[in-house]
């Protein structure tokens, strides 16, 4: 049996797009089944925990990530306009968005 050309090539196309769809649905099962704790611990809190998560072949990691300085800032100044009454509620939003439509 001779294949049209056409269908030669959609063929492998749709190969490859199962492959990518199966690939994408493990990956989301995958975080669906992956838990993310955030605990703020003390110093020995934070030692007992790795301790216990070694023991048990938990895999985790540290996040020593701080805040950048001009993240801190911008909250500080959004919170100076907040105590100056420069904002609008909620619904004042959506109301204003509603007048642009």
């Amino acid at each position: 049996m001779i294949v049209p050309e056409d269908q030669i090539l959609q063929r492998p196309f749709v190969l490859r797009m199962a492959f990518v769809g199966l690939d994408i649905f493990i990956k989301i099962i995958y975080f669906c089944i992956m838990s993310t704790y955030v605990i703020n611990p003390t110093a020995e809190q934070e030692k007992l925990i790795a301790a216990f998560l070694e023991k048990q072949h938990i895999p985790f990691f540290k996040d020593d990530e701080e805040i950048p300085d001009f993240v801190l800032a911008e909250i500080e100044k959004s919170r100076e306009q907040v105590r100056a009454g420069n904002f609008i509620n909620h619904e004042e939003f959506v109301k204003r968005l509603s007048l642009n439509k």
